[in-house]
């Protein structure tokens, strides 16, 4: 059974839902939650196969979600779609009222090309592309997650001193090579390091800063991920 989350803060929508997706409920669980705050207190985020979204929630909207699944492909629902929101390779948008068929066509989008480790029990880490080289030698494992860490953990700390001594030609460098580390790991955050490797400039420091600290934030969990697959892979 797959899991879908619906966040939704118009009954009206909430219930068109629950009706479009009655007749798939022996192969969907679905859970609704009304706002942002209510989506931050779920337990566990990282057992939803589906998630969406409408666009504008009282206390925030579609980013605060892709913050919380940056590696995961996501529907966004909005009453208000126009010229700045099209669809990239993690966000498709279908327009309110919902289309039953456009829904279905935006499920299987997911399902079928979801980034993210599903099978996991990561939220952050996705070994798929290093499970595919290891071919089940875990020393191997062992070695490339270890080794993956230190990296990560310099390219973060390089990153940031880059930017306080407004080293634009260093951030660039150093994003660079934080798009190799978020590929190798499933982070899914290639795009964000691409923008800020091709925007590094004086003008856009503040959002270059905001992109760091995005970095660093997700990658703090996604090192203490790292070590508890390191210690499964050693458990084996």
């Amino acid at each position: 059974m797959k899991n879908v989350l619906y966040i939704e803060d118009d009954i009206v929508d909430q219930m068109a839902f629950k009706r479009m997706m009655k007749e798939h409920s022996k192969e969907c669980a679905c859970t609704i939650v009304s706002s942002i705050s209510e989506f931050k207190k779920l337990p566990d985020l990282h057992i939803f196969d589906v998630i969406i979204t409408d666009y504008y929630l009282g206390d925030g909207g579609a980013e605060d979600v892709m913050k919380a699944f940056p590696n995961r492909k996501i529907i966004v629902v909005s009453g208000s779609i126009n010229e700045r929101l099209g669809n990239t390779d993690y966000l498709r948008y279908i327009s309110k009222p919902i289309d039953y068929a456009l829904l279905i066509q935006g499920y299987q989008w997911v399902m079928q090309n979801n980034v993210g480790n599903k099978n996991s029990k990561y939220q952050y880490l996705d070994l798929t592309y290093l499970n595919q080289l290891g071919h089940g030698d875990n020393e191997f494992m062992k070695e490339m997650l270890q080794i993956a860490k230190e990296e990560l953990i310099q390219n973060l700390a390089d990153l940031n001193k880059s930017w306080q001594i407004d080293d634009y030609s260093g951030i660039r460098f150093h994003s660079h090579r934080f798009k190799s580390r978020s590929r190798i790991l499933g982070l899914g955050l290639e795009e964000k390091a691409n923008w800020v490797e091709f925007n590094a400039n004086n003008s856009q420091k503040e959002a270059i800063r905001n992109n760091i600290d995005l970095f660093q934030n997700i990658c703090e969990k996604v090192l203490v991920e790292i070590d508890e697959a390191i210690q499964s892979f050693s458990n084996i």
